[in-house]
């Protein structure tokens, strides 16, 4: 049994690092999502201090509700 327990392990180690390895060679060697660029986290407060609304923000930056919060939140924002 102690030997058939360890080849699983083995095999599960394997297979592990394969996928490691395709996964970075298919992304370039990065993982995750891309990151917000760097010229849209200070567009995001210039136009949300400028009166416009959430909604706005988002729409005319293609990002989400949650990144604008994530960038205004302290901020006093319409």
């Amino acid at each position: 049994m102690v030997i058939f327990a360890a080849l699983a392990e083995f095999e599960r180690h394997l297979i592990m690092e394969r996928t490691y390895t395709e996964l970075a060679a298919a992304r370039g060697g990065k993982g995750g999502r891309p990151g917000l660029s760097a010229e849209k986290i200070p567009a995001i407060r210039t136009i949300a201090a400028n009166g416009h609304g959430p909604a706005e923000v988002c729409k005319v930056l293609g990002i989400g509700r949650s990144t604008f919060y994530k960038h205004t939140r302290g901020n006093r924002v319409g």
